[in-house]
């Protein structure tokens, strides 16, 4: 059994899939957790969705943890119109994905999953979260709220064509974790 943990796949789905299916080849036996921002910036939010919302039922052992990207969807899809969502090309991308002109049609089963998701999981011998600690903060009290924050990525794991397209910007490698 491996255990992978990896983020910002921001709606590359075609990129995701390599990663998973060729380059780790994920078994069923192995954990995966991804840390969040499955939305923007690339070509297909709603297939990168479909996809992770379809894993588990597949037999795979996957954790998933809400990025501030998908906090941003959430926000604009349920009318919190007063906070930010990406920048207007991500946003024309990301509902061209579900194939809609106005984020509050996005259906329902796709807001209803990244609401289940949390902002931090701990597994043995690791805290994991995408963004949102305060480490300026008392241990106890630096946890992340929910609060939108910002994350930065580097060294991106992207496909030739992928790369050329101008998506995928952010995917960090995966990284094994002992």
């Amino acid at each position: 059994m491996a255990r992978y943990v990896t983020t910002d796949i921001h709606g590359c789905l075609h990129t995701f899939r390599h990663l998973i299916e060729k380059v780790l080849d994920l078994q069923p036996a192995d954990e995966l957790y991804l840390l969040g921002d499955y939305v923007n910036k690339g070509p297909d939010s709603r297939g990168v969705l479909d996809y992770l919302m379809d894993l588990p039922r597949r037999g795979y052992q996957v954790q998933c943890l809400r990025g501030n990207h998908d906090q941003e969807l959430l926000d604009a899809a349920r009318g919190r119109t007063h906070l930010s969502w990406a920048s207007q090309a991500d946003r024309s991308m990301t509902l061209k994905s579900f194939d809609i002109t106005d984020c509050t049609a996005i259906p329902e089963p796709y807001l209803a999953w990244l609401e289940t998701l949390p902002y931090e999981l701990d597994i043995p011998g690791f805290t994991l979260v995408h963004a949102g600690y305060d480490f300026r903060l008392p241990p106890r009290r630096c946890a992340p709220t929910g609060t939108r924050c910002s994350t930065s990525s580097s060294s991106p794991s992207m496909l030739p064509d992928c790369r050329a397209a101008g998506c995928c910007t952010g995917m960090c490698p995966p990284r094994r974790l002992r």
